[in-house]
């Protein structure tokens, strides 16, 4: 836990728009030093120059999270302004091209992939080691989805994603359980984030009103400002899932109904020993 966030070095991923701006803004709120890292460097600008027109600490790096050298430039740039890293919101990610597998690209899943499951991982390779080794209170939040605990069809590799950076995130807890990094990882659902819009609008469209409705079009979904808060409140309690719309339970359980039903209704194949190796993690938290 981090009660007193004072002062920390936060690296927001992702911050020139949606979650990633209400993540920065929180986080300055909360009296952070943030830098807001975005490979799109105009949009970048106008939200890092807001804040710091109003006396805040922010600083605008370019980066993209794909790329290992782009983070090894970002991370000097950040420390040299604002010192090592204490929280890490690995928040940059893409949306999906909307197409079932049959006509899903081989360029589209690498290109989700790169960003949303590699960009992840690059960041944990890049700013975890100093953590580790500085042995103070840090922190790292990891944006999935709530996609990444049941799925829906059209979206397949943006689903497969998020589902490898919860599992990411959940492996790194247990790694990392009693050391004084902590972990969580944000499972949004639908959020009115430029992640759901063609290339050049904002978010926050103008509604549909409800004369005119569009069968299968996407939900404008929550304003994303209350996302920030609800993060930085994890952090400084040490709670690992985030999630923003509880009114999706009803899915998940459908969904491990399902896997209980199966799991009751299997013979037992293999040794009882296997509970006690597979479920090891468990045990450290």
């Amino acid at each position: 836990m981090m009660k007193d966030l004072g002062e920390k070095t936060v690296l927001v991923t992702g911050a020139a728009s949606g979650i990633g701006a209400a993540l920065a803004r929180s986080f300055l709120t909360a009296g952070c030093k943030v830098a807001l890292a975005d490979i799109d460097e105009a949009r970048l600008r106008r939200v890092t120059s807001e804040f710091e027109h109003a006396r805040l600490a922010a600083r605008a790096v370019r980066l993209d999270v794909a790329s290992e050298a782009s983070w090894a430039l970002a991370l000097r740039d950040v420390e040299a302004s604002f010192g090592p890293i204490d929280i890490l919101c690995n928040n940059a990610g893409i949306g999906s091209e909307r197409q079932p597998f049959g006509a899903l690209s081989a360029e589209a899943w690498r290109r989700v992939f790169d960003i949303n499951v590699h960009g992840v991982f690059n960041g944990i390779s890049a700013v975890l080691p100093g953590m580790l080794l500085r042995g103070s209170d840090a922190h790292i939040v990891n944006t999935a989805s709530i996609l990444g605990h049941f799925a829906r069809p059209g979206v397949g590799e943006y689903v497969a994603a998020k589902y490898a950076v919860l599992g990411l995130s959940e492996t790194l807890r247990m790694e990392l359980a009693g050391t004084p990094v902590g972990v969580s990882v944000l499972c949004p659902g639908l959020v009115a984030t430029r992640i759901g819009l063609p290339p050049g609008e904002d978010e926050n469209p103008a509604p549909v009103p409800p004369t005119q409705p569009q069968p299968g079009a996407r939900p404008l979904g929550i304003d994303a400002s209350g996302i920030g808060d609800a993060v930085v409140t994890a952090v400084r309690e040490g709670r690992f899932y985030i999630f923003t719309h509880p009114e999706y339970a009803a899915l998940i359980d459908r969904r491990f109904g399902e896997i209980g039903q199966a799991l009751a209704s299997s013979a037992p194949l293999g040794p009882a020993e296997d509970i006690a190796y597979l479920g090891q993690g468990f045990s450290r938290y």
